[in-house]
């Protein structure tokens, strides 16, 4: 079902992340398992304790500029506030992976285990997972080498900072400016040296950030694109077009196999939903509120930003809209897909007339796979509609608010 690569992506991909310290998961080629050593667990609860004083420092600083320096009209109160609100949100996914890394290693080993086992007993000989066509296969190993080529975006904050080095979230805004002609002196003031010092730790926090947005990509993609190709057509009786030729033999869709298998892909979501159901809650909100910020600040000061404020705020607010309207689509189409599933089993043939009776009697046991708490949050299709309709009609809110001022 998987590639021979595979294993060596996961292992060099998760390779930095955990020494860095932003998740405890080792990924071991060879024996292709997840695991958590005491050294990786000891670096991600450090850098999860930095990057949350990080975040204290820059709230009050930003509410120092509300109450203090300038109120509303102060000209560093948009970004302050940005770079406070997007830390929320990685510490938000660091205290996840905190507090739930034991769980996730379990997941994601059933998930692999899962996954190499359904290939070697029901995959056909045909099946080639070294073609672009193979969503569990090459489609995957490229979708992880994507985002880790994507993980480096965050490195603009480097130069955010060396454009505006004076701005209260940042921790040499604490220090008095070095005059001109002691820039280079070893004081404790903003000078050259504590730029270059501040500099580097930016950078190292800025690659962290991008390689806690790989891990925060890599998992749910392996997840997603073991069981995917499953429910949408392995698992499926009936498909739109005739000349469709499923990758697995025959009999799996029968009323011997088809409960077993179904009821494996059950219960691994409904723990994988247990595990993610109040993160995805709380994201899900985040996203909503740092879009619609990144909106208003573009549109109230648009003539007082520079134009490299402008370009990382749009980039920042493109990126957000993108990345969470993508994954609410995805999981949307999961969840419709599997319903379509289930709707397919009416076409299924019995031998038997007890058969029958058994097998609708399971039939009706089984519910759509969904991500989210039924009967208060659950993404369908209709969410990523919600989502971005709710960004429009804030944004055409705050520019009616700003027109009346």
């Amino acid at each position: 079902m998987y590639t021979k690569n595979l294993a060596k992506i996961l292992h060099f991909s998760l390779m930095l992340p955990s020494t860095i310290g932003v998740t405890s998961l080792v990924f071991n080629q060879n024996k292709k398992i997840f695991h958590i050593t005491p050294s990786s667990r000891r670096r991600l609860a450090v850098f999860t304790l930095i990057s949350i004083s990080l975040n204290v420092f820059g709230i009050i600083r930003t509410l120092e500029l509300v109450y203090y320096d300038g109120g509303y009209k102060s000209p560093h109160l948009g970004i302050c506030f940005i770079c406070s609100f997007a830390t929320v949100m990685v510490n938000t996914t660091l205290i996840y992976m905190n507090l739930q890394q034991d769980e996730i290693c379990r997941i994601l080993n059933m998930v692999l285990s899962y996954g190499s086992q359904f290939g070697r007993e029901w995959m056909t000989p045909q099946y080639n997972p070294n073609r672009m066509e193979s969503i569990s296969g090459k489609f995957l190993d490229v979708l992880i080498l994507s985002i880790w080529l994507m993980s480096p975006a965050p490195l603009s904050n480097t130069p955010m900072y060396w454009n505006q080095p004076y701005l209260p979230f940042f921790l040499p805004s604490l220090l008095p400016p070095a005059e001109d002609d002691k820039m280079w002196d070893f004081a404790i003031t903003h000078n050259y040296w504590v730029k270059i010092s501040y500099a580097a730790f930016n950078t190292f926090y800025s690659i962290a950030v991008g390689q806690l947005f790989l891990v925060a990509a890599v998992f749910p993609s392996l997840y997603t694109l073991t069981i995917l190709p499953l429910v949408k057509n392995e698992f499926r009786l009936n498909h739109g077009n005739s000349k469709y030729k499923w990758n697995t033999y025959k009999v799996l869709r029968s009323v011997t196999y088809l409960p077993k298998e179904y009821n494996n892909v059950q219960l691994m979501h409904k723990q994988i939903n247990r595990s993610i159901t109040y993160v995805v809650m709380v994201m899900h909100w985040e996203f909503l509120q740092i879009i619609l910020s990144l909106n208003f600040i573009l549109l109230k000061n648009w003539n007082s930003l520079d134009i490299f404020s402008k370009i990382q705020l749009v980039i920042m607010s493109v990126m957000c809209m993108m990345a969470w309207t993508c994954g609410l689509e995805i999981i949307g189409r999961f969840h419709q897909m599997s319903i379509t599933t289930l709707r397919s089993w009416e076409n299924l043939m019995f031998r038997r007339v007890e058969e029958k009776k058994y097998f609708k009697k399971y039939a009706k046991t089984c519910q759509p796979l969904v991500v989210g708490l039924r009967g208060v949050f659950t993404i369908k299709r209709l969410t990523v509609l919600k989502f971005t309709r709710a960004v429009v009609k804030g944004t055409f809110k705050a520019v009616l608010t700003i027109g009346r001022r």
